[in-house]
């Protein structure tokens, strides 16, 4: 069994080199497939960029967790910056997970409070 390369390793490999050069060769001639992908979740999983950034990493772990929660029940999901959360973006789930409501400023609760009216 051939041992597994780093990330780091692996362009110094010449088998790695060629498999990415290979993906990024495809993507490039197949733009089309890759442009303006539409959503089919009807889950919006937030992001608590903000709590990260105000040193609260049990926020980001809560956020794998919940993720993975939804990855294991096969459901859809996309994943919501909190900074970029607006009453039109919002309106396109059926459900909004949010790990940990108390990390959200109070200005993200509103926006998302408003969104949800509008529903």
């Amino acid at each position: 069994m051939k041992p597994t390369l780093t990330r780091r390793r692996q362009f110094r490999d010449p088998a790695g080199y060629q498999a990415a050069a290979r993906y990024l060769r495809f993507v490039r001639q197949h733009r089309e497939l890759y442009a303006r992908p539409e959503s089919w979740a009807e889950v919006g999983l937030v992001y608590p960029r903000e709590a990260v950034w105000e040193r609260h990493p049990e926020a980001v772990d809560a956020f794998r967790a919940l993720g993975r929660a939804l990855a294991e029940q096969h459901v859809l999901f996309d994943v919501v910056w909190d900074q970029k959360m607006t009453a039109e973006r919002l309106r396109r789930y059926a459900a909004l997970v949010v790990p940990g409501r108390d990390w959200l400023g109070r200005a993200r609760c509103w926006r998302r409070r408003s969104a949800r009216e509008g529903w």
